[in-house]
């Protein structure tokens, strides 16, 4: 993690003797008045008057005047606005606690002159009156071309962030330490988040079209400098600041820096009233649902999400059928059509017209272009109302009382992850008359995953697919967690794993889904080559070891079997070891030339196993961090895991225990037992 300790002190107060003195702070590129000032160069040209409200010793002044813009500073606090005026800067005392009053005495001292801006620099956290200021700014802003003063005035503003990640650690703490300057100054009256920050500036009337924020890694909240939540390199403020870096990635912003338009002004009487809604893109900006109460009384259940080609209209239409058909309808569908030709699009909507209107009211079909697998996915969960998002591809199938147990677990189990029960069915395309394709089923459907969520086992690989899944929506609304669009495959295991590790998982034996695996066509395995799925799956492993991990409780006994299968392996490398001695000394007792060439065979497949078997050894002996382990994973030795490794062994016993060779040599009543303790490691927990 990045540590700037070189920066706390850039807004930091510089006390000095006297009242607002402890405010007097200077000019400097690398500052937060630096960052201000580079958004002014980029998108404020042509001149023009800066109106600095609650200036108090005016620290860009200077730096407005040499790009060229007039400046005047209003404040009440005469001293910082007599020393203003003896730098040569025009000052006014004018109070903006009340908006209207201000208004009246801004006219005033503008005379008519063209305003380009009005500055709020770390003003707004003063004023329990800040966001009747924020509209009657805009109302003079959005007024008509004719009224030349004011029209098109941007607004620019630095507030502090109450949800940097160490106040946030320190509310863990039980502190909430108010200082005479900083982020919890003494004189701060109202907070803003980032979140909080976009709805009172939409409420006022302003649009955002720029930032740059002003970023701290060590707060001057940085105390206890030694406290497990603020040090730099402890696991727990690693992931916890990785936690709240997710959320919003706000996470180390000490203060907001942004600029604004005007855009659509309420009244000025009128009363800040709750709000509901998106808020736009603006120049590339992250658009974000803004949300009160009143959403999460009036949400839907879930949120299904279909995503589509329309390669396969076939499977769409039996995927919609079986959402039609469910016993339980709290539920939205959100078809998502990825980079489909016009012609398609309105095929899959005429598609949801045929439908019942009962069902096809609740069903959206958005179009998504570019990007990959998870674009479209993404896109969705930016739309979705729904307490918990669920996938459903278009070609999987939901069994009527498939959304039913949805929600029989999420009253038990409120915010954890839920997962059904699910069968998988192998499927095959088949050309048709007319250039038609058609499908079949080349197997019967069978339930090859298991019953029950084991986190360990999902972190060598995916065992559940999405269609068995319900994730909280907050889990991505409020957490801010995504599927990764930088991954050609693997996005659900990537985000499964990281809900799993957070949410939790609640599991339903019960089968009510049917995930189809095609073979060939435009099925994603046909699609990427082996190579591409190793690549990513090692980068959402590094992406993994890269940051502390949250077992849920019950596991440390996991990790202990993982230890006694490595020493089972170790055992059996033992026992090899000696078998081949056995039989090379049986090989030297003339047991037939066929039979020796078969367990020649045999004995160099065993000798290859246990010179795999000694890398693992060598691995267990030395330190970690000493050894490349590259050559010693279970995939380097071509099994998909330890347990693999050990069941290969335990079959090559089998191999040489049936040769000629064996049966000349003394049994060993020793492989036996090993075997059974490799069994019990296996069977069904209860």
């Amino acid at each position: 993690m990045q540590i700037d300790p070189a920066q706390k002190d850039l807004v930091q107060a510089s006390p000095t003797q006297g009242g607002s003195s402890r405010y007097r702070f200077g000019y400097a590129e690398d500052s937060l008045y630096g960052r201000v000032m580079s958004l002014v160069e980029r998108h404020l040209t042509g001149g023009g008057l800066v109106v600095d409200i609650g200036c108090g010793w005016g620290a860009v002044a200077e730096r407005c005047r040499e790009i060229g813009l007039d400046y005047l500073g209003c404040d009440v606090d005469p001293e910082g606005l007599v020393d203003l005026s003896n730098r040569g800067f025009e000052t006014a005392s004018i109070d903006v606690s009340d908006a209207r009053s201000f208004v009246e005495s801004l006219h005033t001292q503008v005379k008519g002159r063209k305003v380009a801006a009005f500055f709020l620099l770390d003003v707004l956290e003063h004023l329990v009156t800040g966001e009747q200021l924020l509209m009657a700014l805009a109302t003079l802003a959005a007024a008509g071309p004719e009224t030349t003063t004011y029209h098109g005035a941007r607004l620019v503003m630095s507030v502090p962030n109450v949800a940097h990640y160490e106040l946030a650690a320190k509310l863990l703490m039980g502190r909430f330490d108010v200082t005479p300057s900083g982020l919890l100054d003494d004189t701060h009256v109202v907070f803003y988040t980032g979140w909080r920050l976009e709805e009172v500036t939409r409420r006022a009337g302003w649009m955002e079209v720029a930032r740059d924020d002003f970023v701290m890694y060590e707060s001057d909240q940085r105390f206890p400098p030694e406290a497990a939540m603020l040090a730099p390199f402890t696991p727990l403020r690693r992931f916890l600041a990785g936690i709240r870096q997710t959320a919003d990635g706000f996470a180390f912003v000490n203060q907001f820096v942004r600029m604004y338009t005007p855009a659509n002004p309420p009244a000025l009487a009128a009363p800040a009233t709750e709000g509901v809604g998106i808020s736009g893109d603006v120049d590339g900006l992250p658009s974000r649902p803004i949300f009160d109460k009143r959403t999460f009384a009036n949400q839907v259940f879930a949120t299904v999400l279909v995503r589509t080609t329309g390669s396969r209209m076939g499977t769409l239409h039996d995927t919609l059928l079986s959402l039609a058909a469910q016993s339980y309808g709290d539920f939205e569908v959100l078809v998502l059509c990825h980079n489909t030709p016009a012609q398609v699009f309105d095929a899959i909507s005429n598609l949801v017209n045929q439908f019942s209107p009962t069902f096809s009211n609740r069903v959206k079909v958005v179009p998504v272009s570019g990007g990959g697998r998870s674009r479209p996915l993404n896109v969705g969960i930016s739309l979705a109302k729904g307490r918990y998002t669920i996938i459903l591809d278009d070609d999987d199938l939901a069994f009527p009382g498939w959304m039913a147990e949805f929600r029989r677990l999420a009253d038990i189990w409120p915010g954890m992850v839920l997962r059904l029960g699910v069968a998988e069915q192998h499927m095959e395309d088949q050309p048709g008359p007319g250039g038609k394709l058609f499908y079949h089923a080349t197997s019967r459907p069978r339930c090859p995953y298991p019953k029950k969520f084991d986190l360990l086992s999902h972190l060598h690989e995916n065992r559940t697919p999405p269609c068995a899944l319900a994730y909280p929506s907050s889990f991505f609304q409020y957490l801010g967690f995504r599927f990764g669009e930088d991954l050609p495959v693997l996005e659900d295991w990537d985000i499964l794993i990281q809900a799993a590790e957070l949410c939790g998982v609640a599991d339903s034996p019960e089968v009510c889904t049917l995930y189809r695996h095609w073979n060939g066509g435009d099925q994603s395995t046909a699609i990427h080559p082996p190579a591409e799925w190793m690549e990513t799956r090692q980068e959402i492993l590094s992406r993994l070891e890269s940051r502390p991990i949250l077992l849920p409780p019950g596991y440390i006994r996991e990790v202990h079997k993982l230890d006694d299968l490595e020493r089972i392996c170790h055992r059996l490398h033992s026992e090899r070891t000696r078998l081949l001695a056995e039989v090379a000394r049986a090989r030297q007792q003339d047991v037939g030339a066929e039979d020796s060439d078969a367990g020649s065979a045999r004995a160099d497949r065993a000798a290859t196993l246990a010179s795999a078997v000694a890398g693992l050894d060598a691995r267990r002996e030395r330190p970690a961090g000493t050894v490349d382990i590259s050559g010693t994973t279970p995939q380097g030795l071509g099994y998909a895991s330890w347990a693999d490794v050990a069941a290969a062994l335990a079959a090559e016993l089998v191999q040489v225990k049936s040769s000629k060779g064996w049966r000349l040599t003394e049994p060993v009543r020793a492989v036996g037992k090993a075997a059974h303790k490799l069994a019990a490691l296996f069977a069904p927990r209860r």
